[in-house]
């Protein structure tokens, strides 16, 4: 999702005598108008210092800590999926049909939260398939889809079935991937077969005829309707209270890199062969002609609907609110570049190959060379200064107004993403489990106890 503006520039503002160096200019970015804000009245009895000394500062808690808890059971599980709500409880469902169950809050025995005994063994049922998610309901209504159709419906206590014994209901046969809630006992499921179910009231019924694709996640939001579900291929879905159901079929059969969510439903996703779709408010998907024949890799964009797309052969698209489209290779500049980020107007950060990085600076591109020269698969930007850049062998990368230096790396393993909510807290991802922390003066390795590959990390 597109960070949360920042102010921009005041325009009154002196410029210096002496600006910092900086890399060659390598021709025009797209400008955008910078924005004015009222400072203190010099007139006002009210001095700056008294402004001072009223304002308060909530300092962000440090992130916490992950640990395992080994569940006092008396068989080894395998979990699969797990969520809740904080009037429900926690729910963690997986093979041979078990669900354990965390009590919810207002329900929980004084003492720690998290010891073993607060969990426990709420079904195991073997001749059931595995189970591949849950999702829970604030009135611990909840549901758990898996392999061969299997469901299984919590009626707010109780785990049974569906359909239970003698109930004449069809039977769902296709592997379900993911559920998610909308609320009102409304619910929404997607998997193998191209298939998408909906449940309202005592059944479960197919948006969608049979096809070869394969959607594996599935999420939404409940105040709007709004829900989407991807998978392999390009496989998505996608639908609105305003708009029709809508099968996405500009997104089957290719390969995609990234995806920028912008205001009012607005999306642009990038990918393989300068691919790039467009999702408007009314939820209509459209093929975006940039004329571009490499691979995409980032996009990025503000909340004015603006956004920039970057990929392979040194390859810049920009769109403007309007839609009017402006591509560029900037003059000597053949990087696959990897990643955008957005900050503000004039605040865009470019990361690549060689350990490249582009800034949009005065009007135009400019270049900077960083040490190491490795690969930087992912930039980030508070847009008041803060400039982070992550790649190959654990580098990261902080900007201090004139160049980039290289912080001590808390791993050797490449990092693929990177994303922070100010200017001393900010996380990075990598493969194996990695997780790193920044919290304004080092950065160090979190143990999340797990080994999966993670490839995009975001914060609020």
């Amino acid at each position: 999702a597109s960070p949360p503006p920042s102010d921009a520039l005041d325009a009154s503002a002196e410029v210096p005598d002496a600006l910092p160096e900086r890399g060659p200019d390598l021709g025009d970015a797209p400008e955008a108008e910078a924005s004015t804000h009222d400072g203190l009245d010099p007139d006002s009895p009210e001095t700056a210092s008294d402004a001072l000394e009223t304002l308060e500062v909530d300092t962000p808690a440090p992130p916490p800590a992950w640990r395992q808890v080994a569940l006092d059971l008396d068989r080894d599980l395998v979990f699969r999926s797990i969520a809740g709500h904080p009037q429900a409880g926690l729910f963690a469902v997986g093979v041979a049909g078990a669900v354990v169950e965390f009590p919810a809050l207002d329900d929980l025995a004084p003492g720690p939260a998290d010891e073993p005994e607060a969990w426990r063994l709420a079904l195991s049922m073997p001749e059931l398939d595995i189970l591949n998610a849950v999702w829970a309901q604030a009135d611990g209504d909840a549901w758990g889809v898996g392999m061969q159709g299997t469901l299984l419906h919590r009626d707010g206590s109780t785990w049974t079935p569906f359909p239970s014994d003698g109930e004449e209901i069809p039977a769902i046969t296709t592997t379900l991937w993911d559920v998610w809630g909308a609320g009102d006992g409304v619910y929404f499921a997607c998997g193998s077969g191209g298939a998408v179910y909906r449940h309202e009231g005592d059944s479960w019924t197919s948006m969608l005829p049979e096809t070869p694709e394969i959607f594996l996640g599935l999420d939404g939001r409940a105040a709007t309707g709004d829900w989407i579900a991807v998978g392999a291929a390009g496989a998505g879905v996608a639908s609105s209270p305003e708009a029709a159901l809508d099968t996405a079929a500009a997104l089957a059969g290719s390969d995609w890199n990234a995806a920028w969510a912008g205001p009012d439903g607005l999306t642009i996703v990038v990918g393989a062969g300068g691919q790039v779709r467009r999702r408007a408010p009314d939820g209509a998907w459209t093929t975006v002609e940039a004329g571009l024949v490499q691979d995409l890799h980032g996009v990025s964009g503000l909340p004015d609907g603006s956004w920039w797309a970057v990929g392979d052969g040194g390859q810049i698209l920009y769109s403007d609110p309007l839609g009017v489209l402006t591509a560029s290779t900037p003059a000597g500049t053949d990087t696959s570049w990897r990643d955008v980020h957005a900050a503000g107007p004039g605040q865009i950060a470019v990361a690549g190959d060689d350990g490249r990085v582009l800034l949009a600076e005065g009007g135009g591109w400019h270049a900077y060379e960083t040490p190491g020269g490795k690969t930087l698969n992912a930039v980030w930007s508070d847009g008041a200064g803060v400039i982070i850049a992550v790649g190959d062998n654990g580098v990261v990368l902080h900007w201090d107004g004139q160049s980039f230096t290289a912080k001590q790396k808390a791993t050797t393993l490449p990092l693929r993403d990177v994303y922070g909510v100010a200017a001393d807290r900010a996380w990075a991802v990598g493969p194996f489990g990695v997780l790193v922390a920044w919290d304004g003066s080092i950065w160090s390795l979190v143990d999340t106890g797990a080994f999966d590959d993670y490839n995009a990390v975001c914060a609020r």
